[in-house]
């Protein structure tokens, strides 16, 4: 075997134990992590979440907004679904406490994978770094699907399929089956952000891309409501039997209430791809009057002399403009101007 041949030899096994190897850690991202939720707080968190037909910034089709429009509050009462796990396409958006640990080989001592425990309703995740294949597509769909990771530098990249039915918002913002999710992890000391992209071509235009982020707490303690089980559930309301809530297509009285009682054409609430991007912005001028001549409208509708009164002692009293804006159907806007007595003013009465 001629000298040269050997080298090339060599230099391709060489070149295979480098490259060509299952995914090893590049950075450590085991510990616990704890939710930072500054970036869309008011929808993540406090009990309020988002409106019905809520669809801006997401990049629903027809189809994925139709079946959004169908859905009901009174959907999470359901016993079935008050314990029902945060979905891959979702998870990281909603209460979690985060514990990252190492799966290594008993022998080598090699990281084949990671557990991401934590979510909500113990839809933990298992990242496999051993190269192993995705499964067949007939494959049991999962809460937490089926997740691979490779590495790029110190970023991880994870593949999930295999996603049962989910959503990517908690106002009825559905994802199907088809749905697969690319997480990107980047540490940056103590805290991590994961990039999440979501795919689904039954009901989203183009891919739907956000962040969510963390912080390392070496005093955290998984537990509490992320472990949801079947023994906390209860019939909070009076149904009868195998009843679904739900509402017939164009039968949903609620769907208006977001845009008219915030001042946006019905385009802006419909979401889509083309309102994610600056041109969109054109639309909202040209729209602009008509729906601040609507808006004008539903408050007439909605407020009176008394509502006005009755919101100002609520919110005296300490109760959130996020939950006062919810109650009487009128934007936070509106509420600031009913407080500071610009809106049905309350006659100021001197010594």
């Amino acid at each position: 075997m001629k000298p040269e041949y050997c080298f090339r030899v060599a230099l391709v096994a060489l070149a295979t134990m480098m490259f060509g190897r299952p995914a090893s850690a590049q950075i450590d991202l085991s510990g616990e992590w704890s939710t930072l939720y500054h970036e869309d707080g008011p929808i993540r968190i406090g009990g309020i979440g988002p409106e019905a037909g809520d669809w801006s910034g997401l990049p629903f089709n027809d189809a994925g907004r139709q079946r959004g429009d169908t859905w009901s509050a009174s959907m999470l009462s359901v016993p079935e679904h008050q314990c029902m796990p945060h979905v891959a396409t979702y998870s990281f958006r909603g209460p979690t406490a985060l514990r990252i640990s190492k799966v290594t080989d008993p022998v080598s001592g090699t990281v084949t994978a990671l557990k991401v425990d934590g979510t909500y309703g113990r839809a933990d995740r298992t990242i496999w770094l051993d190269g192993r294949p995705h499964p067949s597509e007939l494959a049991r769909h999962t809460w937490a699907g089926f997740e691979t990771g490779t590495w790029t530098g110190n970023q991880l990249t994870v593949k999930t399929t295999h996603i049962k039915r989910g959503w990517i918002q908690r106002n009825g913002g559905y994802t199907t089956d088809q749905a697969t999710v690319t997480d990107h992890y980047v540490r940056h000391g103590n805290y991590l952000t994961i990039i999440s992209v979501v795919e689904d071509p039954s009901y989203l235009e183009e891919p739907f891309i956000r962040s969510s982020n963390y912080q390392l707490n070496v005093a955290q303690q998984i537990g509490g409501t992320n472990f949801c089980s079947p023994f906390d559930t209860v019939n909070e309301v009076a149904e009868p039997r195998g009843y679904v809530p739900h509402f017939l297509p164009g039968k949903n009285p609620q769907l208006p209430e977001f845009h008219l009682k915030n001042g946006l054409p019905a385009e802006a609430s419909n979401g889509g791809a083309a309102t994610l991007y600056p041109e969109f912005m054109l639309t909202l001028r040209e729209k602009k009057a008509a729906a601040q001549k609507a808006q004008t409208e539903w408050n007439a509708h909605q407020l009176d002399a008394v509502k006005a009164k009755q919101l100002r002692t609520r919110a005296q009293a300490g109760e959130t403009r996020q939950r006062l804006s919810e109650d009487y159907g009128i934007s936070i806007g509106t509420v600031y101007s009913v407080i500071a007595n610009e809106i049905f003013p309350e006659a100021k009465t001197g010594k």
